[in-house]
């Protein structure tokens, strides 16, 4: 990829904001954390300040706290009803390509149902990069901003994004990879569930060697640099060897770091939270205000996080994407040339319903009725329930609802329901996508069992174990 084809004239002109202050950076530090997690400013918001004389950190949180929460403007995609940001990361200082951004994720609220959407980008897409580059993989837009302004990265990447998308992206976080590493040591490590054992003999070090990483299959308690590991690997065996199945990790280490900065050990901890916000003042790029940074708070903590909407961009099972070599390097495409298909997935994350199936109709007899499905989460897995939910209404399977089970630490996934033909074909649609067995109990569920009105009236139950927290399979 040595040469660099140029755009056509009508190529947008890169203009970079006036770089802000390091201490205008500090005082919304918290603002850019919650872009990352779409949470985190609660961290803030939620800490005790008993003290009529706090000294220190405490009084500087309770007059930022003053400050923000008296603000109640709308924020950038408010009026629109989506608001979109991206998180992406980065090796920085003392890594082989500082600035190549090695995970890239578009974040998007809709305020008005509570819905939030994490879109994966995969960092081999090749697009067309501003200001004479030509067509470059997406993953190096940050390290060509820092060179046509050192400090402007994040902001050109975010162009970049939009204008490939044709997505406004309201707001961006690029943190480096010491600070994801920090923070997670910080609350005591993430609980993630792995979906199957892996190795990989390629995992680059800082000096340009290898080493090798491994996981075993089961919940496990990752500290910083086995999540940072398990996040980053590329070439793990097993089936973990692609970036769709790094961007899946990816997804839920977010998800499981999020729970740890929600817990009460977080939240009641000053000190966990000035360590904190000083490893993302070192380490972030955001372009959050403070307020709103508040209001992304006062929307964040009220989103459904039990319905997530993930969505990797990929080239698996006739996806938008298609593998293919550049010279010697390895580069996704998208199918449509034109990015139309990309787009209107991105675009259409919270309404599409397009990959529906909808069962034939028989013009001679009547169709037996659909049974109906509710859901519970068995694991503490966020958005797992609303995963399946999703997947099975693609499939044409009538669903009235998701819920939390009673217990959420069960192993294997069950269903309840009677053992008419029209539930077992339910049941069988439903084993394709867990690529497991599961447990079948022809009963209808004990009472104790129905957490949710909707869930009575459901003819089947079926309550997620820890097998299914895995990549859905789509035969």
């Amino acid at each position: 990829m040595d040469e660099k084809p140029s755009l056509p004239s009508s190529e947008p002109i890169v203009e970079l904001k006036k770089p802000r202050s390091k201490i205008s950076y500090l005082l919304i530090i918290l603002g850019g954390l919650i872009v990352i997690l779409a949470i985190a400013l609660g961290l803030l918001l939620a800490i005790p300040v008993k003290s009529e004389n706090p000294t220190g950190a405490l009084r500087l949180i309770k007059q930022v706290r003053s400050l923000i929460l008296s603000n109640d403007r709308d924020i950038k995609g408010q009026p629109e009803d989506r608001i979109n940001i991206l998180l992406f990361g980065i090796g920085g200082a003392g890594h082989d390509g500082a600035f190549l951004t090695d995970t890239i994720i578009i974040a998007s609220i809709k305020p008005s149902t509570k819905q939030l959407a994490l879109i994966s980008i995969p960092r081999d897409l090749i697009v067309p990069i501003p200001g004479g580059y030509g067509y470059r993989k997406i993953n190096s837009a940050d390290s060509y901003g820092e060179k046509i302004q050192k400090g402007r990265g994040a902001e050109f990447a975010a162009q970049v994004v939009e204008q490939v998308f044709t997505l406004p992206i309201h707001y961006y976080a690029r943190v480096d990879f010491k600070a994801f590493k920090e923070i997670i040591d910080r609350v005591g490590g993430v609980e993630v569930y792995i979906d199957r054992a892996f190795s990989d003999a390629e995992f680059p070090t800082d000096d340009y060697k290898f080493r090798i990483i491994s996981f075993k299959k089961g919940l496990q308690t990752l500290n910083g640099q086995d999540a940072l590991d398990f996040a980053r690997s590329r070439h793990g065996n097993n089936n973990e060897g692609s970036d769709f199945a790094r961007a899946r990790r990816q997804q839920k280490i977010l998800l499981a770091l999020k729970d740890k900065l929600l817990s009460a050990n977080t939240l009641f901890n000053p000190n966990k939270i000035s360590d904190i916000i000083g490893s993302l003042d070192r380490n972030i790029s955001i372009n959050v205000e403070w307020w709103e940074g508040a209001q992304l708070y006062q929307i964040a903590k009220n989103l459904d996080y039990e319905n997530v909407t993930t969505r990797v961009l990929s080239a698996e099972n006739n996806g938008p994407l298609i593998e293919s070599m550049l010279g010697d390097a390895f580069v996704l495409q998208a199918r449509d040339q034109s990015f139309g298909e990309l787009r209107r997935i991105v675009q259409n994350i919270f309404s599409d319903h397009s990959t529906q199936t909808e069962a034939p109709k028989n013009e001679t007899q009547p169709a037996e009725r659909k049974p109906t499905v509710f859901i519970q989460n068995g694991t503490w897995v966020l958005g797992l329930a609303g995963e399946y939910k999703s997947q099975l209404e693609r499939k044409g399977v009538a669903t009235s609802g998701v819920g939390n089970a009673v217990v959420r630490n069960r192993k294997q996934t069950a269903i309840y329901g009677s053992d008419t033909p029209a539930n077992k074909s339910m049941v069988d649609t439903f084993e394709k996508l867990l690529s497991a067995p599961v447990e079948r109990i022809t009963n209808a569920p004990p009472r104790e069992l129905i957490t949710d009105t909707a869930g009575s009236y459901a003819d089947i139950l079926i309550i997620l174990g820890a097998d299914s927290d895995h990549p859905i399979n789509n035969p």
